[in-house]
């Protein structure tokens, strides 16, 4: 034999032999314990959009568009997709051979349905409906081609078209199954739906037949047979379940940071948030911030600064406006507009709102200024509270903390019961400014606040609408001074955020935007 064949026969056997080898590693089954904060209120995606159900929807559902690692679009349920001269026309060619959880396959019939059922009020979607507002039909061509037909150009439709609250849903089978759809919905993801254990987990079960995954990852189905998420509320507690090895990914709270990655133990990703990792939120229908000045004055009242050293341990900013710098359409002007931390104009906007201080509470009418604020367990956000209350006692002003399961937090902000609200957003276009900000969203969607205002929701639509890429960016830069000058919501902090993997974890991927990508993931 000569020497060159010798060295490819060589060559040959050590590929196959390293083929065979991480074969073996990557082989099917096993689970991964991922700990979560709070429980879904449900797992319809057209029904929540909350950035819990967004952590498990990723893995349950599938969207026409996709995104890469580095947030390009890619081939998602959809192939390819073309617009029309006009751009109000746009056709979708669909993957053939996608099958939902049931066996049901997935065809332009199917795609019709559930976009339908979003935009359906009877949904009442909080986020899904709002997300296909300009759209008018969508028209079935042949059996695995789609047109969306909108009534004017928009510009965030393949973005919109990315996000989890339009995964695919099997239209048939959510109207079968009514309110049992919200824990057991049927969808198309490389997981589906196993046992749910209010309050306790959730369990995800390996979808043998998937063979539709993005560009990034293996063909065929996942590796993990399980992913199972723990609802484990209390960060301390979740810290102490990963440091047992009962949790495999974590949500490092920042003051657990330096403790873990100093062991050298684990896997430590980290990214900026896309979104606020905190704001309070005004009710502007309940006293005391019926009143503008007070919920301006609260914005010089707070040390942000501090409640960024306390709360975040430093791993993080002061959020200055409605939107972070990691979001496209981030006005880089609001944090010279936001006010600054300025306790005396605080009190003088007090004072001319009519309080006074008498015995070291601020007094109007013989009414303490007092009020409640509603949390949840959300890392970071108790001990952010607990700060905020601290900070406002020192001028006067009572402050009561009301912490609840996240499932009621929800339900109390849209019914409009609270005074004060703590919440949190992840996101990925300006675009959420809509869920929160539009008048339609009052009562069943998640405008907080309670405020109807045309000037707002003629601007929300322009933003949607206009093709001219400066004048949308200027409009946003509009939406987020108008957030601060009526005083809807005090922007407090935007988190780092850092997640850590057991070393037994293998093949992880993070994406740009903060997804733990697990298609490639198995376990040693």
């Amino acid at each position: 034999m000569k020497p060159k064949t010798v060295v490819r026969s060589l060559l040959t056997c050590l590929t196959l032999a390293l083929f065979a080898s991480v074969a073996l590693a990557q082989s099917v089954g096993g689970s991964v314990v991922i700990a979560i904060n709070a429980e879904p209120d449900s797992l319809d995606p057209q029904k929540s959009a909350t950035a819990v159900v967004n952590q498990v929807m990723r893995y349950i559902g599938d969207t026409l568009v996709n995104k890469d690692l580095d947030g390009n679009y890619i081939a998602g349920l959809a192939t390819s997709w073309t617009p029309s001269e006009d751009d109000k026309v746009w056709t979708f060619t669909l993957r053939e051979n996608v099958k939902f959880h049931n066996g049901k396959p997935v065809d332009a019939e199917a795609v019709r349905a559930s976009f339908l059922r979003a935009k359906d009020p009877a949904t009442q979607s909080p986020v899904a409906a709002g997300l296909l507002a300009p759209v008018d039909d969508v028209v079935v061509v042949d059996d695995y081609t789609v047109e969306f037909h909108l009534a004017r150009p928009y510009y965030l439709l393949i973005e919109n078209l990315t996000q989890q609250a339009l995964a695919l849903v099997d239209a048939e089978a959510a109207a079968e199954l009514g309110a049992e759809f919200n824990r057991s919905p049927v969808l198309t993801g490389p997981w589906k739906v196993g046992p749910w254990a209010s309050g306790s987990r959730i369990t995800l079960e390996r979808n043998p037949d998937y063979a539709w995954g993005p560009e990034y990852a293996h063909d065929g189905p996942a590796y993990l047979g399980q992913i199972v998420f723990q609802i484990v509320p209390d960060q301390a507690t979740a810290t102490a379940a990963f440091e047992a090895g009962n949790v495999d990914v974590l949500t490092v709270a920042p003051s657990d940071v330096q403790t873990l990655e100093s062991t050298g133990k684990y896997s430590m990703l980290s990214f900026m948030r896309k979104g606020l990792g905190l704001y309070m939120a005004y009710n502007v229908n309940r006293a005391p911030f019926d009143d503008l000045r007070v919920r301006q004055a609260l914005a010089y009242l707070i040390d942000k600064d501090a409640l960024v050293a306390v709360s975040l341990r430093g791993l993080g900013q002061p959020a200055c406006g409605p939107l972070p710098p990691s979001i496209a359409g981030y006005w880089d002007g609001i944090c010279s507009y936001s006010a600054p931390y300025d306790p005396a104009r605080g009190l003088e906007l007090l004072v001319e709102a009519g309080y006074t201080s008498q015995n070291g509470k601020l007094v109007k009418g013989g009414q303490p200024l007092a009020f409640s604020i509603l949390t949840s367990s959300t890392y970071g956000w108790p001990q952010s509270a607990q700060v905020v209350q601290a900070m406002l006692k020192e001028f006067g002003i009572d402050v009561t903390v009301e912490l609840v399961e996240h499932t009621t937090l929800l339900a109390q902000g849209r019914e409009g019961s609270h005074q004060a609200i703590f919440l949190g957003y992840t996101y990925t276009s300006a675009d959420i400014l809509n869920s929160y900000l539009n008048s339609a969203n009052i009562g069943t969607g998640y405008n907080w606040a309670h405020y109807a205002d045309p000037e707002i929701d003629s601007r929300l639509a322009l933003s949607r609408s206009t093709s001219d890429d400066a004048l949308r960016q200027e409009t946003y830069a509009e939406l987020q001074r108008m957030v601060l000058d009526l005083g809807l919501w005090l922007p407090l902090w935007i988190n780092d955020n850092y997640v850590a993997l057991q070393p037994r974890v293998q093949g992880a991927q993070l994406s740009k935007e903060g997804f733990i990508a697990l298609l490639d993931a198995y376990v040693e």
